[in-house]
């Protein structure tokens, strides 16, 4: 990160070193996410762990010269907490007409998984959207971890960092 940074991103990022966080990122088997994970576990601003296949998460990060090292991989399909997640979830969704095996199925998905690591406190955030949709990573944010009591309506916005401005775009993608 250089000084010529707008200030906002490099409080930002103080902030977040500050706190250190874990974010786990379902969007693992996307190159950018492999060298995103790299540069927030190098540069001391989070702990990552990347969610999905470790097969080709680790053929990802081999075309993308990146190396995993310091980072988590954690594979849905074969987690001991995807059993007792499956079950929170199913709990969480029987009155919506999920089964048991639905159930067991969603939690092999990645944005699911995230979102239920960070439900269970296992995680602090999930960052998600380089090859999910948006609409997948709502969904998935909203059925595990819900809205918060009182919330009705989801809103978004992202930045635009730019070396002399910066934008934000507001529920471009949720509107």
């Amino acid at each position: 990160m250089t000084s010529k940074q707008p200030t906002i991103l490099n409080k930002i990022i103080e902030e977040a070193k500050k706190r250190k966080k874990h974010i786990v990122l379902p969007d693992a088997t996307d190159e950018r996410t492999i060298r995103a994970a790299r540069t927030l576990t190098r540069s001391g601003i989070a702990d990552v762990s990347l969610i999905g296949d470790p097969r080709l998460i680790e053929k990802k990060a081999k075309d993308a010269d990146s190396s995993l090292h310091g980072l988590r991989i954690i594979d849905p399909e074969s987690s001991e907490q995807t059993s007792n997640f499956a079950n929170i979830f199913f709990n969480l969704r029987k009155e919506k007409g999920i089964t048991i095996e639905q159930a067991q199925q969603t939690m092999k998905n990645p944005l699911y998984f995230g979102a239920m690591m960070v439900r269970e406190r296992m995680a602090n955030g999930s960052v998600a959207g380089s090859i999910s949709t948006t609409g997948d990573v709502l969904r998935a944010a909203i059925q595990t971890i819900g809205l918060a009591e009182g919330i009705k309506i989801v809103s978004s916005f992202f930045l635009m960092v730019f070396p002399d401005t910066i934008y934000s775009f507001a529920d471009c993608a949720v509107v």
